[in-house]
C-alpha cells in the first residue's frame, strides 16, 4: 500500500541557484527534496523564468536528518 507523503518546510532560500545546490546536497543524503514556490512567486516563475523565493520541502519523517544537514552546511560556510 502507498503511503502518502507529508512534506514540510525545511528552509526559504532567495533564488534557485541556491535551492539547487540544497536539493543536490540533501539527495547525496538520500533524502527526498522539492522546490516550492509561495503564493505570487509561482507565477512570476511562469513568467519571467526565475523565481525570487523558493521554499525546500522535505518529508516529515526526514526532516530532522535534514535539518542537521543544513545546520552543519551554515557552521562551515559561518567560518569562512
Amino acid at each position: 500500500m502507498n503511503e502518502k507523503v507529508n512534506w514540510v518546510k525545511l528552509t526559504s532560500l532567495s533564488g534557485e541557484i541556491e535551492a539547487e545546490l540544497l536539493l543536490g546536497l540533501l539527495k547525496t543524503y538520500n533524502i527526498p527534496a522539492e522546490k516550492v514556490y509561495p503564493g505570487i512567486t509561482q507565477y512570476i516563475k511562469v513568467y519571467m523564468g526565475t523565481a525570487v523565493g523558493v521554499e525546500i520541502h522535505v518529508p516529515e519523517d526526514m526532516y530532522h536528518q535534514a535539518k542537521e544537514i543544513l545546520k552543519e552546511l551554515e557552521d562551515q560556510c559561518g567560518d569562512s
